[in-house]
């Protein structure tokens, strides 16, 4: 099986049942494909047409209304929260699709292009094998944030260098932006577990963010453990915004003139100079992106937490975009916010699809008062 096939069998995952003849074609047509980059653009668009047409069921299923009180049950705290994180995923895939149409109609060279296509094919690659598992979950999610800080503090200290800013590190001749894969992942991860092994984590990319020094995601990490702190009130949480707050003020002591780069920076201030299309794509990439959270916040309220630090995690990405020379998320050239975006994904909450309060109750007894059924129905 070739790699191109490979994705394509791995993206059709997300097709509803009625579309799999479909993307068994796609797939065989992908394997029959010998030049590789021809069957890598192909299996691109079939990516994109894939997350296409998943997103538009997810949305059709989350959106369902007319069922009885035990169906909305089942679809906030079962089947919905398993949705989300399938839909944020496809969002991701999505919001890089738009990313690819924004660089291609504003003339970025084909190798841009390729990176971010790349980059998009390895997180799902990633983020499809751990499908139905749960890979941020007790006792995982306290070491992953620890070694994440960790590898935010080698950044800092080892990092490439630019006008002052250690905040890159070259992997086999690609740059990456470690803060900008590993950051979102770590914050939807506290969100989520609260505990020591967390919390420290969170310390060591505070003083990491405030070391390299990098204001965009010094902020990024006060607005999602911010987040945190105004939903759950728990000191633990609070403790560690006060913490942001001061890594960010020292960020933003230092100076940061790192110069832009083009179809990196300054996405959202020119994309509609470049063309409608351009624009349109960028600014509907950027919608998408934050669906996800949108979505969690307004149907699975047990879980708002988690959205919530989501949301408010990229939701600054973005801002820092739109207000300084920072990379701009998913919608401009840069694969690490690609993969950190999908990364994350794997933070939101996943459920059986039928809990056991689905479970129809005994017949009422005879001769009993409805109040007697329920009790006995509990029971």
């Amino acid at each position: 099986m070739t790699v191109s096939e490979r994705i394509v069998r791995l993206c059709c995952r997300w097709l509803p049942a009625h579309l799999s003849d479909w993307g068994e074609a796609m797939a065989r047509e992908a394997g029959s494909i010998e030049r590789p980059v021809a069957a890598l653009s192909f299996a691109v668009g079939c990516v994109i047409w894939a997350a296409r047409e998943a997103a538009a069921e997810a949305l059709r299923q989350a959106m369902a209304s007319g069922a009885g009180p035990i169906e909305r049950e089942t679809m906030m705290t079962g089947q919905y929260g398993w949705r989300l994180r399938d839909l944020a995923t496809v969002c991701g895939a999505v919001g890089t699709g738009m990313g690819l149409i924004y660089l291609s109609a504003a003339g970025a060279p084909a190798q841009l292009l390729t990176m971010n296509a790349a980059a998009l094919v390895a997180g799902l690659v990633l983020v499809l094998s751990l499908r139905g598992r749960e890979p941020m979950d007790q006792p995982v999610v306290g070491p992953v944030t620890v070694a994440i800080g960790v590898i935010l503090m080698l950044t800092a200290a080892l990092g490439e260098e630019a006008s002052g800013a250690r905040r890159w590190a070259s992997v086999a001749q690609v740059v990456l932006q470690p803060s900008l894969i590993g950051l979102p992942l770590l914050i939807v991860g506290f969100a989520r577990s609260r505990d020591a092994l967390t919390a420290t984590g969170v310390v060591l990319a505070v003083v990491a963010m405030a070391w390299q020094p990098d204001r965009a995601m010094a902020a990024t990490l006060v607005a999602g453990i911010g987040a945190v702190a105004l939903i759950t009130r728990e000191r633990l949480a609070i403790g560690l915004t006060g913490v942001a707050l001061i890594g960010f003020a020292v960020a933003c002591l230092q100076p940061d003139v790192v110069p832009p780069t083009p179809f990196v920076d300054r996405v959202y201030r020119t994309a509609l100079s470049t063309g409608m299309v351009a624009g349109i794509a960028v600014w509907l990439g950027t919608a998408v992106l934050l669906a996800p959270a949108v979505l969690g916040l307004a149907r699975d309220r047990t879980n708002r937490v988690i959205y919530a630090a989501f949301g408010a995690t990229w939701l600054t990405v973005v801002c820092a975009a739109i207000a300084g020379d920072y990379p701009t998320p998913l919608v401009g050239y840069g694969g690490s916010a690609i993969v950190g975006y999908l990364l994350a994904t794997l933070a939101l909450t996943l459920r059986e699809r039928f809990p056991a309060a689905t479970t129809a109750p005994e017949a009422r007894p005879s001769g009993g008062s409805e109040a007697d059924a329920l009790r006995a129905a509990a029971t």
